[in-house]
């Protein structure tokens, strides 16, 4: 299948459909996805970088972490071969993913991680490496593209099962190693993403978010530690989309125009409308929709002017880059949004639980503004909490709200 499309640009095409991770692949609530947190106020940890969700860098160390990877990914157990064993695995993973932290039978998981305990001192490892490379050098060719969705793959396996050990230690209270869980999950997606294709871009965004979703379940915990300087000393954007926009780029000059045989013309062309829409990456949310649109519309008129291959191709990939735009901006919402979370819990520290009446009220730490809206969130404080909202915007990717529904716990 792989050799009927055209490498990783049309590849994308047919990957952005699933550009969801699975943790949100469920229709989102009307009117956005709700996050119901029950947890406790906590005060920023002393000094404030005790907890880290990246290395320090006193903790880094020379390396490839792409050669970490995939060791771990030879020490993923194996899936039961027996079609009944397989589903009966598959609905036991399902359940843990599902059972509150409270009932989760954590000898039982303790038991199933061990079996990957090599791959987990891999994976932190890894985390702690000062570089990544995938090819080792080497472009990426299309005999190779079966190699990376298979290796890609095992990477969402590495990723389930760190989500498995973040919710066993949260679920023994043991928030150090939560956070270390974290940590490597978040190096993980960011290294998979600044790979030197679209798919790899997109599949690093499914593992952060996926990531944003286990941290969200420390904040929940009562008695977790407040993650907001952990939090903004993630860069932004967590993935930097210059690998994987640069990699396509070769490709399409390199593959797409010497297998067409296309007129310079019309490569060129292309070219313009291509750069066009990763401008778009550099720009603020609001600004960037309205070049992507104009991109999308610019296609539509060179595919109608000139009907050759290289533009018939290269039209199809224009929406699917667009849909990597939301998903990539929708990840630092998310971020945005939990950083926002743990400075109201940061304030409500210092004020006897008391959350604020507004988000301006928070004076000990900056609050981040909704970056789809340059705006603050939208929030409302009351007795035993408060709700938090980044919500819907029209023209997004479909579920581009989220909602954090928090009450404390007295």
């Amino acid at each position: 299948m792989f050799r009927l499309l055209a490498g990783p640009p049309l590849l994308l095409v047919a990957a952005a459909a699933a550009a969801q991770p699975k943790a949100e692949a469920a229709p989102a609530p009307a009117p956005q996805n709700v996050r119901k947190l029950t947890t406790t106020p906590a005060a920023a940890p002393v000094p404030a970088l005790r907890l880290t969700l990246r290395a320090k860098p006193t903790d880094r160390v020379p390396g490839n972490a792409a050669l970490d990877y995939y060791r771990a990914s030879l020490l993923v157990p194996d899936w039961p071969r027996d079609p009944k064993e397989s589903e009966k695995h598959h609905a036991k993973l399902d359940g843990w993913e599902a059972t509150p932290l409270d009932k989760l039978p954590v000898a039982e998981v303790t038991a199933y991680l061990d079996t990957f305990a090599g791959g987990f001192e891999v994976l932190d490892a890894a985390a702690r490496r000062d570089a990544v490379d995938w090819q080792q050098g080497v472009p990426v060719r299309l005999d190779r593209i079966g190699d990376l969705l298979r290796d890609t793959g095992k990477l969402r396996e590495i990723a389930r099962l760190n989500g498995f050990r973040v919710r066993r230690d949260l679920a023994n209270d043991d928030f150090d190693a939560a956070t270390r869980d974290l940590r490597s999950g978040f190096r993980l997606s960011k290294a998979v993403g600044e790979g030197s294709t679209t798919l790899q871009l997109l599949i690093g965004i499914a593992l952060g978010s996926i990531t944003v979703g286990q941290a969200d379940q420390l904040v929940g915990r009562p008695g977790s530690p407040n993650l907001y300087w952990a939090l903004a000393d993630l860069p932004r954007p967590l993935i930097d989309p210059r690998p994987a926009l640069d990699g396509e780029t070769v490709f399409f000059e390199e593959h797409v125009r010497k297998t067409f045989l296309a007129g310079k013309d019309s490569a060129d062309l292309c070219r313009a409308v291509r750069e066009d829409q990763y401008k778009a990456f550099r720009l603020p949310y609001p600004r960037a929709t309205a070049e992507l649109a104009k991109a999308r519309a610019r296609a539509e008129a060179l595919k109608k002017e000139r009907p050759d291959a290289v533009v018939s191709v290269f039209a199809l990939t224009v929406p699917a880059i667009e849909k990597v735009y939301h998903s990539h901006a929708r990840l630092d919402r998310r971020l945005d949004a939990l950083t926002a979370v743990e400075a109201v819990r940061l304030h409500a520290a210092a004020n006897k639980g008391t959350p604020p009446a507004a988000l301006a009220d928070i004076t000990a730490v900056p609050v981040p503004n909704d970056p789809f809206t340059g705006r603050p969130f939208e929030y409302t404080a009351r007795a035993d909490g408060f709700t938090l909202t980044a919500p819907e915007v029209e023209g997004g990717s479909p579920g581009n709200g989220v909602r954090y529904e928090v009450t404390f716990r007295r």
